[in-house]
Order: structure tokens, then sequence, then C-alpha cells
């Protein structure tokens, strides 16, 4: 068989799967192809034979008050009880939207995990009235590290604080480069 035999599809041509341009190309290359042709041929003698027995196997069976067994069976048969029907409903419901119960569980659990320990922090009650708490801004810096010439570090453990300033002395007119200007 040449290479372009491998690609004509003989099989959805005799069954009648092929769109119109697909199928007018498949009869265009059996004009040219004898094997091709005779690979059809083949294939609906087997479909015929196949046919064939399939028929007989039916003839032989006896059909007579098939209906009326098949709804006897169905009228016999006793409904799902209430358990049995949710628990059916409910695979089919899981099976079908598992990408959006699984979605939605792990968001879930993301925003637990966000707001348990957020909301833990949070003060039970309304704040404290700012008009009359007295504050405390007096800070102790507990150690202080000079890094270079454009950043230090403050710790200060009485609020479990550090504080990293960082100069940019790039951003400074350099006459101006005293006291407040820095």
């Amino acid at each position: 068989m040449k290479e372009q035999c491998q690609q004509v599809r003989l099989e959805s041509y005799l069954d009648d799967e092929l769109g119109q341009e697909q199928k007018r190309q498949v009869e265009e290359h059996l004009i040219d192809c004898a094997a091709c042709r005779d690979q059809v041929q083949l294939l609906r003698l087997q479909a015929d034979v196949l046919r064939d027995e399939i028929a007989q196997v039916a003839d032989g069976i006896d059909f007579a008050g098939f209906e009326d067994r098949v709804l006897a069976g169905v009228r016999a048969a006793r409904p799902p009880s209430w358990a049995e029907s949710s628990v059916f409903w409910l695979r089919g419901f899981l099976r079908q939207y598992r990408a959006v119960w699984v979605t939605s569980l792990v968001t879930a659990a993301v925003l637990l995990a966000v707001l348990v320990p957020w909301l833990a922090g949070a003060p039970a009650g309304p704040g404290p009235d700012l008009r009359t708490a007295q504050v405390d801004n007096e800070a102790i810096i507990d150690a202080m590290e000079y890094t270079g010439d454009r950043s230090m570090v403050f710790t200060v453990s009485k609020n479990n604080t550090t504080v990293i300033w960082l100069y940019d002395f790039d951003q400074v007119d350099p006459a101006a480069a005293e006291g407040d200007a820095i």
C-alpha cells in the first residue's frame, strides 16, 4: 500500500461518519487505488456476514410477551428508599461536580487557615477609648546596628519591633544634605 493509503479512513467512510469534503477525498482516492477498493469490498462483505449472523440469532429468539414481562418487572420493583435515593444523588453530584466542590473545599480551608488566626488576634469587644487612654510614646532601643552608609537597624524588645531604616542619598540635594533633609 502507498503512504497516502495509510491516511484513508475506509471504515469511517463505510459507516458514513465523514464530512462532505473528507468523503469526496476518499472517493477520489478509491478511483486511483485498487488496494483500497479491494479493502472496501472486503469490509462490506464482513459487514454483510455480521449482519446476517445477527439477524439469524434474532430470528431464533421469541419476543412474544417481551413487553409485558418487562412492564411486570418494572411494576414489581420497589421504589428506592429515601436513603438510597439520597446516596445515589450524592454520588452523582460529587462525581459530576468534582472540580467545583474540590475547589470550594480548598478555598474554605485556605480562608479558615487565614481568618481563624487573624480573628483570634482581634479584640473580642470594642477597642479602647482613645480619648481617655494613656499612650506610652517612649521607645527604648535595645540594640542599634549601623550597617553602612545607607541603613541602620533598631530593635525594641518592649513591643517586639525591629525597624530597618534605609537612606537614599541619591534623592537628596547635596547642598541640603543636613539634618531633616536626610
